[in-house]
């Protein structure tokens, strides 16, 4: 496979299954989600591969910390209903509904938002024994990324602009005129509109 053909769509399913396996596997949870998803081979044009799931595990959980004082009242599994009387529609129609608000603008740090919530309810059905949903997690969050976020992932060297976004972020902000900085602007901006990300997945989620 060449680099030209390692499309957008490749790459975001390689990084969604490979990303959660990592955050399963931290966990020791990797045998529970094995039978359903494995940790993907990386080929060969996809050599930053690496890099960019660990730049995203450093973003989410700067992400985390920043929304610290929230988590304690955030229990997906009961927001989602992934527990007794389990209904996977009602889980996915509250995803999308989720995905669109949180991506109504897109940028590197509404991007990071929703990959700690599909990190998130990810981990909520293995540990849950629902673990056979999280390839449609996978598969649902993979088509909301191609289709409402390709332009803007295209015109940011794909998933790679995370690399360039955390140096950015690593950097202090010192790139004032860069995109990275202006990532970075974006990315603080996001972290304030996320103040009521708790209340948001109530309501969401109430809903349906």
């Amino acid at each position: 496979m060449s680099a030209s053909t390692l499309t957008l769509d490749c790459q975001t399913q390689l990084v969604l299954e490979a990303y959660i396996c990592y955050e399963a596997q931290k966990l020791e949870l990797l045998d529970k989600l094995a039978p359903y998803i494995e940790p993907p081979l990386l080929p060969e044009n996809f050599k930053n591969g690496p890099q960019i799931i660990s730049t995203i595990e450093t973003l989410v959980e700067s992400f985390e910390r920043t929304l610290s004082d929230q988590s304690e009242s955030m229990d997906l599994a009961v927001d989602f209903g992934i527990g007794d009387n389990f209904d996977k529609s009602r889980l996915i129609t509250c995803y999308s509904c989720l995905l669109a608000r949180v991506l109504c603008k897109t940028n590197w740090g509404r991007i990071v938002g929703i990959l700690d919530m599909f990190k998130k309810i990810c981990i909520s059905l293995i540990e849950s024994e629902r673990t056979e949903v999280v390839p449609d997690i996978v598969l649902h969050t993979r088509r909301f990324f191609i289709n409402q976020c390709s332009p803007f992932l295209k015109s940011n060297h794909g998933w790679s602009g995370l690399i360039s976004f955390q140096n950015g972020l690593s950097s202090g902000g010192k790139l004032k005129n860069s995109p990275e900085n202006r990532y970075l602007q974006a990315f603080f901006k996001t972290f304030a509109g996320f103040v009521g990300m708790g209340l948001l997945i109530k309501v969401v989620t109430s809903k349906f």
